[in-house]
C-alpha cells in the first residue's frame, strides 16, 4: 500500500473540481478498490508520497505560488517523491524533481517523470449503450472509419487563430498559469484530412463532419441526441478516427478504446498514457501524409480473428488500465516496482 501525505485544507467540497484525482476517489468517494493499494496518511514521516491536493494551476492564477512551492519543498526536503497535478489542455511545467500528471503534453519537451492521465471518461456501456451490451463488428472488404465532430473549413481556421492570441493573451496577464503552446488549428487540420479521406476509394468512410462542437446543442434533449450520434458511429465502425483538439490529446481516442473498436491515431508528438503498455497492438499510428496508407496496410494484414480479437483487448485495455481506478492501481505497481518509494 502506499501512503499518500497532503495538506488537507484543500480537500473540501469547493475545491472538488481541482482535487488530484486519486485524491478524489480516496476522499470523496471512499472508493473501495482504491483503498487496498492507496490511503492518505496523517503524518509526513510516515508517508510513501507527498500529493500536491489540487490542480497546480490553481496557484498561479491565484497568485500563490509561493503557497505551491513551499508545500512541494516540504516534501523534497523529507526526500520523499512529490506528486503534482494540471488540468486543461496546456497543463503546467514547473521546473524542479517532481512528477506531474497531466492530460496532455508533447512527448519531446516533458520529462520522463511526466504521466499522462487519460481522460476520465464514464463507461459508454452504461450510459449511451445501455440497451445493448459489448459486441465485436465484422470485417469488411475496405476499412470501415467513423468520425463524428467539429472539421471546419477555412473560416473555422480564422476563427481558431483569434481564439488562440485570446488565450494567450489571458495567459500573459494572469502570470503564466499554463505552458506556451505553438498555435495548432486542429479543426481546420482534422477537416482537410477527414475531407481527403472522403476520396478515397480504397475506404469505406462514415464521416458526420460538424461545423460547431457538438453540433451547436443547447438544450439537455439536443445534447443527449449528439451525444447518442458520436458513439453509435464509434460503435458501428472498426475504426475511428482520431486526433488532438486544443490540447495535444484526444479525448475521443479513450471513447473508442472504451467501445472496443480501433482508433486512428494521428501522431503528434504526445506521450501514450502509461507508455510501457504496446500501444501498436491497440490502434493504427499515423501520420496526416501516410493515413490512407497505414489503415489499408493494417486492414488487409489483420485476419478476421486478429481484428475481432483486437476490439475485445482494447474494451478490456480500457477497463483494466484506463479508468480513474485502473489507471492508479497500474501507478500503485510501477512505483512498487521502480523503488521510488519507502
Amino acid at each position: 500500500m502506499l501512503k499518500l501525505f497532503t495538506s488537507k485544507e484543500y480537500l473540501k467540497p469547493e475545491f472538488r473540481k481541482l482535487i488530484f484525482p486519486v485524491l478524489l476517489d480516496l476522499h470523496f468517494y471512499e472508493n473501495s478498490s482504491l483503498n487496498k493499494y492507496y490511503r492518505i496518511e496523517g503524518e509526513l514521516r510516515n508517508a510513501n508520497i507527498v500529493v500536491i491536493p489540487i490542480d497546480i494551476n490553481y496557484f498561479f492564477k491565484k497568485k500563490q505560488k509561493k503557497i505551491l512551492s513551499e508545500m512541494i519543498n516540504k516534501g523534497l526536503g523529507a526526500k520523499k517523491p512529490v506528486w503534482v497535478y494540471t488540468s486543461g489542455d496546456y497543463g503546467k511545467t514547473l521546473d524542479m524533481p517532481v512528477y506531474t500528471f497531466r492530460l496532455g503534453g508533447f512527448d519531446s519537451r516533458v520529462s520522463e517523470k511526466t504521466f499522462i492521465v487519460p481522460a476520465l471518461i464514464q463507461d459508454p456501456y452504461n450510459t449511451v449503450f445501455k440497451d445493448l451490451s459489448f459486441t465485436t463488428v465484422e470485417k469488411s472488404s475496405k476499412a470501415r472509419i467513423g468520425f463524428v465532430g467539429h472539421a471546419g473549413g477555412g473560416q473555422s481556421y480564422f476563427k481558431e487563430l483569434l481564439n488562440y492570441c485570446k488565450e494567450n493573451l489571458k495567459n500573459s496577464l494572469s502570470g503564466f498559469y499554463h505552458d506556451y503552446q505553438e498555435f495548432f488549428p486542429s479543426t481546420f487540420k482534422r477537416g482537410k484530412i477527414l475531407k481527403t479521406l472522403e476520396k478515397s476509394d480504397s475506404l469505406k468512410c462514415n464521416f458526420i463532419l460538424r461545423d460547431q462542437y457538438r453540433a451547436g446543442a443547447t438544450t439537455e434533449e439536443n445534447r443527449a441526441r449528439t451525444e447518442r450520434e458520436f458513439f453509435h458511429n464509434i460503435f458501428e465502425n472498426l475504426y475511428t478516427f482520431c486526433m488532438r483538439g486544443t490540447g495535444n490529446f484526444s479525448i475521443r481516442f479513450y471513447e473508442t478504446l472504451a467501445c472496443g473498436r480501433i482508433p486512428v491515431v494521428i501522431q503528434t508528438d504526445f506521450r501514450f498514457p502509461l507508455p510501457w503498455l504496446p500501444w501498436q497492438d491497440h490502434c493504427v499510428i499515423t501520420s496526416p501524409e501516410k493515413i490512407e496508407e497505414d489503415l489499408i496496410n493494417f486492414h488487409n494484414s489483420h485476419s478476421e480473428e486478429k481484428l475481432q480479437s483486437t476490439q475485445l483487448r482494447n474494451r478490456n485495455l480500457w477497463q483494466k488500465y484506463l479508468s480513474r481506478e485502473g489507471f492508479f492501481i497500474e501507478l500503485h505497481s510501477y512505483f512498487i516496482k521502480k523503488g521510488d518509494v519507502h
